[in-house]
């Protein structure tokens, strides 16, 4: 077994692995590689004759701080930084984050440590660069390997002092970072893009950088944008924010999480693992019934579970996928029966 990869601590646990009738599976790491990477940005370029959104493609499936974003004609942005949305999404992703992204010159390659979608933020601070044509992606490739790993987030840390954290949790979804820079004090949050766009009252606009209400309209079109990155391309989606409070302030409350200002949505690629698929029939066919448990979006959720034929006998999820709130929302008859059912659960 222990060439299988199943190290048997305690011969007894064997005879109730025989037994199991169920398995819960976790989806990032477990169905898919956890090898996350931003591979689409949207934002809002204007609102003078209605909302008009911007969508940039970006290139690089690894950590390595190489990657080329183009905008939706195809175009390759040589100064990203340039834009004031990118510019404020690499800035709020280098600071509003508690992961490090390094070289490692004995493996050759670009490590993580901390969680794959804060790193995947990192990464991404590095494409888009910095102001200023010597910061350019194209020019910072220049620097040695070690360097380049997180020179961006590197100058955005040096820039801000950051003074207070408030730190995800499920029930907000979100996460805040309070920073000073030259007498103004500004927080940054990133999280589920619902719980974001609920809290905000602003947006930032891509042509000009001017502030601007957020409308229904708008709030309408950026979630139809959400919803799109998250089902028909299975991607992991993060919103971006900031706002701006009074010098002097020190920390951090729930309370400061309203009126934020959207800057922008990611979309990030987590590839499914090729053997999955395979694993899954096995369990079915053994008799063991599978259910997806996640904490990612239930459009993103399902969209995977589509891709890698994990319920290829399922015609929908219609009755067999369910989010936290909808189960629990159910009476308790309608609860069990729910969960004889059930395929997936999500947040």
């Amino acid at each position: 077994m222990a060439r299988l990869n199943a190290v048997v601590r305690s011969l007894p646990s064997v005879e109730t692995l025989g037994c199991t009738t169920v398995i819960c599976s976790d989806k990032t790491g477990t169905l898919t590689t956890n090898m996350m990477s931003v591979s689409k940005i949207c934002v809002v370029r204007s609102v003078e004759h209605g909302p008009v959104i911007s969508e940039f493609d970006v290139s690089g499936t690894t950590y390595a701080p190489e990657g080329i974003i183009f905008d939706s004609t195809g175009t390759q942005l040589d100064f990203p930084a340039q834009l004031p949305c990118l510019l404020h999404i690499a800035m709020c992703s280098a600071l509003c984050n508690e992961s490090i992204l390094q070289y490692n010159p004995d493996k050759g390659n670009y490590e993580k440590i901390g969680e794959s979608t804060e790193v995947a933020l990192r990464v991404l601070a590095e494409k888009v660069g910095l102001p200023g044509f010597d910061s350019m992606p194209s020019a910072l490739n220049m620097l040695s390997r070690r360097e380049r790993a997180s020179y961006c987030n590197h100058y955005w840390e040096n820039q801000f002092k950051k003074i207070s954290v408030l730190d995800f949790s499920r029930d907000r979804k979100m996460m805040s970072v309070l920073c000073s820079r030259k007498q103004k004090q500004i927080i940054f949050s990133k999280g589920a893009p619902e719980s974001i766009i609920s809290r905000s009252t602003n947006i930032l606009c891509n042509d000009g950088g001017q502030t601007v209400p957020l409308t229904a309209d708008i709030r309408a079109e950026l979630e139809s944008r959400f919803n799109s990155f998250a089902g028909k391309e299975t991607l992991r989606c993060l919103a971006l924010a900031l706002k701006s409070v009074p010098m002097g302030q020190q920390t951090l409350s729930f309370d400061d999480e309203k009126d934020l200002t959207f800057i922008g949505l990611v979309g990030m690629l987590d590839p499914p693992r090729e053997e999955v698929r395979n694993a899954m029939l096995s369990c079915m066919t053994a008799g063991i019934r599978v259910i997806v448990v996640t904490g990612d979006n239930k459009s993103t959720a399902e969209s995977l579970c589509h891709k890698i034929g994990a319920f290829d006998h399922l015609v929908d999820f219609s009755g067999h996928s369910f989010t936290a709130t909808e189960f629990e929302e159910l009476p308790a008859l309608q609860q069990t029966l729910a969960l004889q059912r059930m395929a997936l659960f999500t947040r």
